[in-house]
């Protein structure tokens, strides 16, 4: 019983750890499109973030005044 159960844990965490890094390199995709897509792209870059709640992309929505003029969300 004891090892089927160590057994089992230890396929979730292999899985856990193959889908970890598709996550990370979506919320990445998504920061770049917040410093560099188009104003469209910036929005529905930060609407999904706000959607996945990753902390990393915080600081990317602190930006000044001045590089937010005319958008809007």
């Amino acid at each position: 019983m004891r090892s089927s159960l160590k057994l089992i844990l230890a396929a979730l965490l292999a899985l856990a750890a193959l889908l970890m890094p598709a996550k990370a390199d979506e919320v990445d995709d998504y920061i770049l499109d917040l410093k560099y897509g188009q104003p469209d792209d910036r929005v529905a870059a930060a609407r999904a973030l706000g959607d996945i709640g990753d902390l990393r992309a915080v600081d990317f929505y602190r930006i000044p005044r001045s590089s937010a003029a005319g958008m809007s969300i």
